[in-house]
């Protein structure tokens, strides 16, 4: 229903959330380029329509820990129900242009959005082009990239509640990148 492309400064997370208002059950949101509103994913999920996103590398993704500690009440100490994904490490165990997905993941610090999460390392030539580019913004604006998040930058991360059935693991990477040439041309 909503297709909008707009200047390279202009944010999807609040056009997101005025488009949010017209969608249906069965619609496809995406979101090329990771802004979003983890709230606005939510309520999508709630009225049962899909959304895919590339996710920012900042974000922090969780997994529920299988064996919390207990307050001696039974109640769950919270700082224990979830382990942060190591994401440097889940890169480091994929191979340049390797794919890996993992299901039942909560995105976000705070609020715990139950996704599916789709890994994708880089090929050596696409890190070196994406850290060429990533020098020019640098130089440009001076800023100087942390290390990490240059290592990280190796690698896209996108979330969907797409099922696997609906939405196969190979077709996430593959929707973003064909509306992105589309886009573009």
């Amino acid at each position: 229903m909503h297709i909008h492309s707009g200047p390279g400064k202009q944010n999807d997370r609040t056009y997101g959330s005025t488009c949010l208002q017209t969608v249906q059950p069965g619609d496809l949101c995406i979101r090329d380029l990771g802004y979003f509103d983890l709230n606005d994913l939510h309520q999508m999920d709630e009225n049962e329509a899909y959304y895919i996103s590339r996710l920012k590398l900042n974000t922090r993704i969780f997994l529920k820990n299988p064996e919390p500690e207990y307050f001696k009440n039974g109640t769950v100490k919270k700082q224990t129900e979830y382990i942060l994904l190591d994401l440097e490490e889940v890169m480091n165990q994929l191979k340049p242009g390797q794919t890996n997905e993992i299901s039942d993941v909560y995105i976000g610090q705070y609020q715990k959005l139950p996704a599916r999460v789709i890994i994708h390392r880089l090929t050596e030539e696409q890190t070196r082009k994406r850290w060429k580019n990533q020098e020019l913004k640098e130089k440009k604006k001076g800023i100087i990239m942390k290390e990490r998040s240059k290592r990280l930058s190796a690698m896209n991360i996108y979330i969907t509640n797409a099922s696997p059935e609906d939405v196969p693991t190979e077709h996430v990477r593959s929707l973003l990148i064909t509306l992105a040439n589309r886009i573009t041309l």
